[in-house]
């Protein structure tokens, strides 16, 4: 059985917000966004009514997940972290699209959540969002930001971090820069750890045999909405 966070170790805490951008009706406590291209809020966002989080993760469950859409792209990189750490990917195990922890209970990184990112190649970036702490308020041990490069299918994985909670707890997003700008502070650089193994993962999963992923679509170029 895989080692999960205790339920009552998990605090949520949500926003309201008017209307569902699914089923257009009222949200009364609580709704996830909808996320573009490369991770950016759109605006949209869905409810947690059942029919509206059955439309978002029925084509997870019935095998038709579109590999360039945002939730595509980001049980990817789930996968490649669990893969390469050797942990269980909770949405898999616990059979749930909407399970609130993204990767099992690692020796040193301990409970962890996945995000992975296009480049945006015109602003030269990687815009993480991390709307899904943000929203729910759940407590994890570390962050791990897969950086893809701009091609898709992706070609390499170009960086990895993996940043502790206590140092992102207090952001609602930022910013990874390819070339930061002398204003800038990357202070995340202290987190970069050897991207190769996760390169090395990535070269190594066929996801042609991933059964959670639309084969027709996996070689769908991603819109560019820059």
């Amino acid at each position: 059985m895989v080692d999960i966070v205790d339920e009552n170790d998990v605090r949520r805490r949500y926003r309201r917000r008017k209307r569902c951008d699914i089923c257009g009706r009222k949200i009364k406590n609580k709704y996830y966004d909808i996320l573009d291209d490369y991770g950016n809020p759109t605006g949209r966002v869905y409810c947690p009514r059942a029919d509206c989080m059955a439309k978002a993760s029925s084509d997870w469950r019935t095998g038709n997940l579109d590999p360039s859409s945002a939730p595509g792209r980001g049980f990817i990189g789930a996968q490649i972290v669990a893969k390469t750490l050797g942990v269980d990917d909770c949405g898999i195990k616990m059979n749930n699209f909407c399970f609130y922890i993204d990767l099992s209970k690692h020796t040193i990184y301990g409970y962890s959540e996945v995000k992975a990112r296009t480049l945006d190649k015109k602003r030269g970036k990687w815009n993480v969002s991390d709307t899904y702490r943000e929203l729910n308020d759940i407590t994890y041990d570390t962050l791990f930001v897969v950086c893809m490069d701009e091609y898709w299918p992706w070609k390499n994985v170009r960086r990895v971090y993996a940043i502790p909670w206590e140092v992102i707890s207090h952001k609602t997003g930022f910013d990874i820069y390819q070339d930061p700008p002398k204003r800038a502070d990357p202070w995340y650089e202290e987190f970069r750890i050897d991207e190769k193994p996760f390169n090395d993962t990535y070269h190594n999963m066929k996801l042609s045999d991933c059964p959670i992923l639309n084969k027709n679509k996996l070689y769908r170029n991603i819109k560019d909405k820059s």
